[in-house]
């Protein structure tokens, strides 16, 4: 929470709970299997168990405002009865909820969606969002958000099927102590360099092109060696962890079905 003149920021990559890139290397005859092994490692990833992790982490800083990442919306569509729905959000609100913390969504962008058929007869859906929460306890005033979509999204083939990774970002306008912020949330592309470098001039020609502080939070899927970062600090960005960082401010990476029995964070980048 606030004191009387600061704000707090948190930015999460949740974690899809599954590495999709197996898509990406499956034929048509072997893609509803390679569907069925992704959704198990889903479970198996159990987001209703790592969201009382995340919500407890939260709770320990009770930040004003929460900009998430990869929080996705998967369902099981069986061919003739309802759908099984594993919403990251909604299962995390309600954690934080138990907890005693209240956090609206102020503006939820979807990204990238598909359906695509499993080995036992069902479909599987994603559904990728990004969001931005806002502390209900806070005194920041919302007085406005938006959000937007990429020009430049990468294609991806999956079974002889072209796909867009679609992504976005979305930012809300804050007031706090008379001062005007924008606080920005975005997922830049991971699996093409060219296509994450022009996502973030996007970002700086267009909702970052304000005369206005401006706070940048998301998975940028570059370290600090990167283009992006450099295009970043170039356009004015100050980098918050080596300013006031505690640590190596590791971000990433666990092992994709997060059984390693120790952390593996071993890089900053996200």
């Amino acid at each position: 929470m606030p004191t009387n003149n600061s704000i707090s920021v948190m930015t999460w990559n949740i974690y899809l709970g599954a590495d999709l890139t197996p898509l990406t290397l499956a034929t048509q005859e072997s893609l509803p299997q390679t569907v069925t092994e992704i959704f198990r490692q889903v479970l198996a990833t159990n987001f209703k168990v790592r969201s009382k992790a995340i919500a407890a982490s939260i709770s320990n800083y009770e930040p004003d405002i929460i900009a998430l990442q990869d929080i996705a919306k998967w369902k099981i569509i069986p061919p003739n009865s309802k759908s099984i729905e594993i919403n990251f959000l909604a299962i995390l609100l309600e954690e934080l909820k138990y907890l005693g913390l209240y956090y609206e969504p102020i503006v939820i962008n979807n990204n990238f969606t598909g359906e695509l058929p499993s080995s036992l007869g069902n479909s599987i859906s994603v559904l990728n969002r990004d969001v931005i929460l806002v502390n209900k306890d806070s005194d920041i005033c919302v007085i406005d958000n938006k959000r937007g979509r990429f020009n430049n999204n990468m294609n991806i083939d999956i079974g002889g099927v072209q796909y867009i990774s679609l992504r976005g970002w979305e930012y809300i306008d804050i007031c706090f102590n008379y001062i005007k912020f924008r606080i920005i949330n975005t997922h830049l592309e991971e699996y093409s360099d060219s296509v994450n470098i022009a996502q973030v001039n996007e970002i700086i020609d267009g909702p970052a092109n304000i005369n206005i502080p401006v706070i940048l939070l998301g998975s940028f899927n570059s370290d600090i060696n990167g283009i992006t970062y450099n295009i970043l600090a170039e356009a004015g960005f100050k980098d918050t962890w080596i300013l006031g960082g505690l640590g190596n401010g590791f971000t990433c990476y666990q092992d994709n079905d997060l059984l390693n029995a120790y952390s593996t964070l071993n890089k900053r980048e996200d």
